[in-house]
């Protein structure tokens, strides 16, 4: 998508903490705070979120005026549109037959049990039946040895130097003990298959 502005972007406002370490930049006309880090990076693309804020632009693609801090809704379809298609190529297709687990809509964070419930809500509210659907791996929610990891290290930076624990190994046997005691699982969406739904079935 391409944008013009109609009107110069009025400039952005500079904050910098007293150490200069930090620098931030709010919108000059609604005074909007961005902060993306530390790097001049970083910096610079805070400059430009602020920048762009509340200047009224037009998308050079369709001639519409574009919403603060967006893109062009029709550029947004269209390149919704585009993603879609290139998951769906570059999948391996499975069909109903093929996959009687969880399911999540494309791009969508709307998850169903089966596609026998998906079918079941769709058809309750009237709605168009989605093309595809991504299946979804059913995951034991668990603490990784990363979690643990990190938990340590978390708490060894308010301790003094050189601090270290002792009997770490001792944390990770009940963890790995504990593990094994949760019932609880998430479904996790796999972007590398798709299940081609049936138009026949009703």
């Amino acid at each position: 998508m391409s944008l013009r502005f109609l009107d110069p972007p009025k400039a952005p406002i500079k904050f910098t903490s007293e150490d200069s370490s930090s620098v931030l930049w709010a919108c000059g006309v609604c005074g909007t705070v961005f902060y993306r880090g530390t790097l001049l990076r970083q910096q610079e693309d805070s400059q430009q979120i602020a920048t762009r804020c509340c200047s009224v632009r037009m998308c050079e693609v369709h001639n519409i005026e574009v919403e603060k801090n967006s893109r062009c809704r029709t550029c947004q379809r269209n390149q919704r549109k585009t993603r879609l298609r290139d998951r769906f190529d570059k999948a391996e297709k499975l069909s109903e037959g093929e996959w009687g687990g969880p399911v999540v809509l494309p791009l969508d964070d709307r998850y169903y049990e089966n596609i026998g419930e998906l079918r079941e809500i769709f058809e309750t509210n009237e709605w168009d039946l989605p093309e595809w659907v991504h299946p979804c791996d059913v995951v034991p929610l668990r603490v990784s040895a990363e979690n643990i990891e990190t938990m340590i290290d978390n708490v060894l930076e308010d301790g003094p130097e050189n601090a270290e624990f002792l009997f770490c190994e001792e944390v990770f046997a009940f963890f790995i003990d504990w593990n094994k005691k949760q019932v609880y699982q998430r479904w996790q969406d796999d972007f590398n298959r798709v299940v081609v739904l049936d138009k026949e079935i009703s």
